[in-house]
């Protein structure tokens, strides 16, 4: 089986299990009370008067936690189980934070919710994805006795992170505004 084959494989199989945790975590919140008192949680998100800084600094461990986790798995062969284990669990949690957030505010707010995880959602978890299905990759690789660790493992980790760190940015820039409009939409 040649690199590029193996490549498209890994890529499937990371893309399966992010998204089979997306769904858990959507069934997962369907199964919870909708009388949770998430009102105080989120309007003091977005009425902290947090400064760019801090929620920059925030966003970036809450999105650069997972593809740190798959690249320090790609230097062991636990990366093989580990880097699909770590994509499930971060569908899970963001399938259960945009499902519960809809089911509590109602359907008129889906378009703030949304908003609220586009850089997230369209930005830093694809990123996600090609990062951990070179790390699998790599993982495999060193099953093999091969050389996993080369110029284009180099490039998807330089890559990946900054991706995540222009994902963070604008997720701090524009989450207070977000979270504000998404608290217009809390039942009394």
């Amino acid at each position: 089986m040649n690199k590029r084959s193996t490549i498209g494989i890994t890529f499937f199989v990371c893309a399966a299990t992010l998204l089979l945790g997306a769904a858990l975590g959507a069934f997962a919140a369907l199964l919870l009370p909708t009388d949770t008192p998430m009102n105080e949680y989120l309007t003091g998100i977005g009425a902290s008067g947090a400064t760019f800084a801090a929620r920059f600094a925030s966003s970036l461990v809450s999105m650069g936690k997972f593809p740190l986790l798959a690249t320090l798995l790609a230097f062991s062969l636990l990366g093989v189980v580990g880097v699909p284990i770590v994509l499930a669990i971060r569908g899970l949690l963001l399938g259960f934070a945009v499902t519960s957030l809809t089911r509590y505010c109602g359907a008129t707010a889906v378009l703030p919710i949304l908003g609220a995880f586009a850089t997230e959602a369209l930005i830093a978890v694809p990123s996600l994805l090609v990062c951990s299905a070179r790390m699998t990759d790599a993982s495999l690789s060193l099953l093999r006795r091969g050389k996993p660790y080369d110029a284009a493992f180099l490039r998807t980790i330089l890559t990946c992170t900054v991706v995540t760190a222009v994902a963070a940015a604008l997720e701090a820039a524009v989450s207070p505004m977000l979270y504000g409009v998404i608290s217009a939409h809390f039942p009394t």
